[in-house]
């Protein structure tokens, strides 16, 4: 027998690309948090940009819960790196921890090393 499991959604808009609910409603929800440990993704990282995203309102959640997180945690394949999407959200070093793969390429790797962040290889 499976444990009972109680759902809540944010509510708003669902982006198809990435399935995240987003917009005012979530987002109202999420500013009055308070979360231990924030997992994030993002479409585009760039080392002197930071994280990025081409959707506004997707922006503004993710920053809502980095900004609300006691720890943030971004996990994000090498494919990432080196992009740039229309709105930042977060800086590298607004990061405690960044995963990614080992197939990240040796620029990218050094220009990790500048930032104040720590990055573990998968």
């Amino acid at each position: 027998m499976l444990p009972a499991l109680t759902v809540h959604t944010l509510g708003g808009r669902v982006r198809p690309v990435t399935m995240a609910e987003v917009g005012p409603q979530p987002l109202s929800v999420i500013s009055q948090l308070h979360f231990d440990l924030a997992f994030v993704g993002a479409n585009s990282i760039s080392s002197e940009r930071g994280l990025s995203t081409p959707d506004s309102d997707e922006a503004a959640i993710k920053a809502a819960m980095i900004r609300n997180a006691e720890r943030s945690i971004l996990l994000a394949d090498h494919s990432k790196f080196a992009q740039v999407s229309l709105l930042r959200y977060a800086g590298l070093d607004e990061l405690d921890l960044l995963i990614t793969g080992s197939e990240l390429g040796e620029r990218h790797r050094s220009a990790l090393e500048d930032v104040d962040v720590e990055v573990q290889y998968a």
